[in-house]
């Protein structure tokens, strides 16, 4: 009997940074963006999403209809109710293959963003128009390595936003 291969899910990342490539600040995101938020959802519901300890502490509860993974290296994290933990990225995705999601959002921090990058088929990024103060930067990627799959051309913000966004998601280039 052949030894059967578990299908890992395709890695999606989706972030929010500025243009020189700020995502946090002292542990939290540094704008409030109403727009993002309803992309996020709209994306990530349902699937499997993993972070980092900052990041799951600063979101503060598990997200809603979705299967949540922590990712990180110590070993005694404590996980609460409706939160998995992982040591490593490929366990992430076991976690969710085996429970049948095939989505799977790479949420943050940079740690962690940086763990999945060369793993992740698509970027889902939400550019933000201003100048802000951070100490966390998504990680370096080669533009090279990717295609713009749509990206809004127009700034835009909306009630409750505190700077103007513009989506747009890249797909991994496949060399043969």
């Amino acid at each position: 009997q052949p030894e059967r291969v578990m299908k890992l899910p395709p890695v999606s990342i989706i972030c929010a940074m500025t243009l020189t490539g700020v995502i946090g600040n002292k542990g939290a995101m540094p704008w409030r963006l109403r727009r993002d938020m309803k992309r996020f959802r709209k994306l990530t519901t349902p699937s499997a999403v993993v972070m980092g300890p900052k990041t799951y502490q600063s979101i503060g509860k598990p997200l809603r209809d979705r299967l949540n993974i922590v990712l990180t290296t110590n070993r005694d994290y404590k996980a609460g109710a409706d939160l998995l933990v992982a040591h490593d990225a490929r366990q992430a995705l076991e976690l969710a293959a085996i429970r049948n999601f095939y989505d799977f959002y790479v949420l943050g921090g940079a740690t962690v963003y940086t763990s999945f990058l060369p793993l992740a088929e698509h970027l889902f990024i939400t550019y933000v128009k201003g100048e802000v103060e951070g100490d966390t930067y998504f990680p370096h990627w080669d533009r090279s390595e990717w295609h713009p799959v749509w990206e809004e051309t127009e700034w835009k913000q909306e009630a409750g936003d505190t700077f103007p966004t513009r989506f747009a998601e890249f797909g991994r280039i496949v060399r043969t």
